[in-house]
């Protein structure tokens, strides 16, 4: 696990809502597992793309 830094922080603000899935974050954020990326965009109330192909 690794701390997020300033530029990883804006460029997640800036991406996420662009993303139309959750794997399409996974390449931008090599540091960080899909989870904590998930973790950290609901945290900073970003609306987190929904995974596809998955039944609720």
């Amino acid at each position: 696990m690794s701390r997020w830094t300033t530029t990883e922080v804006q460029a997640l603000v800036r991406e996420v809502p662009r993303a139309r899935t959750p794997e399409a974050l996974r390449p931008l954020f090599p540091r960080h597992p899909l989870g904590g990326i998930r973790w950290k965009a609901l945290r900073l109330t970003l609306p987190f793309p929904p995974a596809r192909g998955r039944k609720a």
